[in-house]
């Protein structure tokens, strides 16, 4: 089977999945979930499996172009949140999810390119651990943010007494702060260990010192440590709740800067990861 067909499989199992969870959270009906879940689960393997296949097609890791980035990304998307439904036991994030992670794999089923050309140095089981582990991060951090926004928006709501059509529907103060911390946890982790394993992977790749440090790794650093800082604040009672809410919302904006603007103009060695 084509990764093409794979990839348009995956996004009708998230389009399953995500009528599911909004059925479950509208109509209250547990089979709803549990469709919503499983197709949601289903989708992921099959992404998976396009994602393998493109690498075969390609030779190198299926991510070492933007479209192949944007696949990955969506894949550890969809992984962390399962995971974190599944911890959590809770449904209620799949609205603000479910779409992203539709919207990116649809994109990339229907504008990807197979690179022609790929740098012999986007090989290897150490750069494939680094590169998974690194956008494993951004995918949490990324969940930490919307779960940020909702906790903002909620927040307002409930203080200005406008609750609005929807109020229902989204989450609750105590879980948007439980998922942000868990997000921020889990990303805090995963990022450290892809640093740890882009520096040991460079390091076996250049011998050359000019290539042993690069901009990448110094703005990952400072999101380590905004994230770190946000961590920290969760163990004082005057800061938790809105007050850490914008330190994960600026958190983030550091990662879409380091994702974007770091990877563009400044690093040598990072393009889409």
């Amino acid at each position: 089977m084509s990764a093409t067909v794979l990839n348009w499989m995956s996004v009708l199992c998230y389009l399953v999945s995500g009528s599911g969870y909004m059925g479950f959270l509208t109509l209250r009906k547990p089979n709803l979930g549990r469709l919503g879940t499983g197709f949601l689960a289903l989708g992921l393997i099959v992404h998976f499996v396009a994602l393998m296949r493109r690498a075969s097609l390609i030779g190198s890791v299926p991510y070492s172009d933007l479209y192949g980035s944007i696949s990955l990304f969506a894949w550890d998307l969809g992984l962390v949140y399962l995971g974190l439904e599944l911890y959590l036991r809770q449904k209620s994030m799949s609205i603000f999810l479910l779409p992203i992670v539709i919207v990116l794999q649809a994109a990339f089923a229907l504008f990807q390119r197979v690179p022609t050309e790929v740098d012999p140095w986007v090989k290897g089981w150490l750069f494939a651990v680094h590169v998974n582990i690194s956008v494993l991060a951004y995918a949490a951090f990324a969940i930490s943010f919307i779960a940020s926004v909702a906790y903002l928006m909620q927040h307002w709501r409930l203080r200005t007494h406008r609750p609005g059509r929807w109020f229902s529907l989204l989450p609750s103060l105590d879980l948007l702060e439980r998922v942000n911390l868990t997000s921020v946890i889990l990303g805090v982790g995963a990022l450290s260990a892809g640093i740890l394993t882009g520096v040991v992977w460079a390091r076996r790749a250049w011998s050359h010192a000019s290539y042993r440090w690069d901009a990448k790794i110094t703005w990952s650093l400072l999101v380590l440590a905004i994230y770190a800082f946000y961590i920290i604040l969760q163990k004082r009672r005057g800061w938790r709740g809105q007050r850490s809410a914008w330190v994960a919302v600026g958190g983030f904006l550091a990662v879409l800067f380091s994702y974007t603007m770091v990877n563009l103009f400044f690093s040598r060695l990072h393009a889409y990861f």
